[in-house]
C-alpha cells in the first residue's frame, strides 16, 4: 500500500513540474526576466553546460501571448542545447531595440 501511495505522490509532483514547464505561475506578475532565472537556475542544476543570461537595461513590456511565446521559445532552445548539441555553454541575451525583442 505504501508503494502505491509513493507512485501517486510521484505521478503528482510530476504533473505539477509539467504544469509550471507550460504555463510556468506568476509569468505575468513577476515578469520575464525573473521567471527566466528561475528557468536557468533549474537547467544549471540538470546540465553540465555553463549557461549565461544578460539581461541588462531589458525594460520591454510584453502582453500574455508574447510572455508566453518567448518562454515557449527559449525554453525549446534550452531543450536543444541540452539534447542535441551537447554544447558546453550556452550564451542568452534579452534585449529590446526598435521594438524588436
Amino acid at each position: 500500500m505504501n508503494q502505491v501511495k509513493e507512485g501517486l505522490l510521484d505521478v503528482v509532483g510530476q504533473i505539477r513540474e509539467t504544469c509550471n514547464e507550460l504555463l510556468p505561475p506568476f509569468l505575468k506578475e513577476i515578469g520575464i526576466v525573473e521567471v527566466f532565472e528561475n528557468l536557468f537556475m533549474q537547467v544549471r542544476l540538470r546540465t553540465n553546460y555553463v549557461l549565461n543570461f544578460d539581461k541588462s537595461g531589458f525594460q520591454a513590456v510584453l502582453d500574455d501571448d508574447q510572455l508566453l511565446a518567448l518562454y515557449r521559445i527559449v525554453q525549446e532552445l534550452l531543450r536543444n542545447a541540452t539534447r542535441r548539441s551537447h554544447a558546453s555553454r550556452v550564451d542568452m541575451k534579452l534585449s529590446c531595440a526598435n521594438e524588436k525583442i
